[in-house]
């Protein structure tokens, strides 16, 4: 009996949190909102070379768009990471060199991060034998460079 008092006034100290970083997290949105930048994608092919901008575009310090802050919304919440940290990770430029089973992963949690800008190095092409394992590529990629099929896969 003892344990299920504790464990019910954990639960509602919990929800309280909750509660306040939701206001905390709406106080954030209702403040810091820029509008989302137009452009968020490039190619430059003739260099095997493609470049993935999440469209973040924020300088340190900058406001975070919206859309940046909803998505993000549960990474802002952490204390060690706030609206300050998204920033960060929205300005960083990150270059992945190989987007085959390695690179694959990486650039997908990199995206998924909220990093601003991925640059994708690749000079292969995707192989239906590789694509078990090279998640961001399917077999209508096959025969494309890895680069692109990769950065589309990103870019979605």
């Amino acid at each position: 009996m003892e344990r299920i008092v504790q464990l019910e006034t954990e639960i509602a100290e919990l929800r309280k949190n909750l509660h306040e970083k939701e206001n905390e997290l709406y106080e954030l949105k209702k403040n810091c909102v820029v509008p989302a930048p137009q452009e968020s994608f490039q190619f430059e092919s003739n260099l095997q070379y493609g470049q993935s901008n999440g469209g973040c575009n924020a300088e340190i310090g900058d406001k975070l768009p919206r859309w940046a802050i909803e998505r993000y919304s549960r990474q802002i919440l952490l204390p060690s990471l706030g609206v300050a940290g998204q920033a960060r990770l929205c300005a960083a430029r990150v270059l992945v060199v190989g987007a085959g089973g390695l690179g694959c992963p990486a650039a997908s949690y990199l995206a998924g991060a909220g990093i601003g800008h991925i640059g994708l190095v690749d000079y292969d092409t995707v192989d239906v034998t590789n694509i078990h394992r090279q998640l961001l590529h399917g077999e209508a990629d096959q025969g494309a460079g890895k680069v692109h099929s990769a950065a589309r896969a990103i870019h979605r």
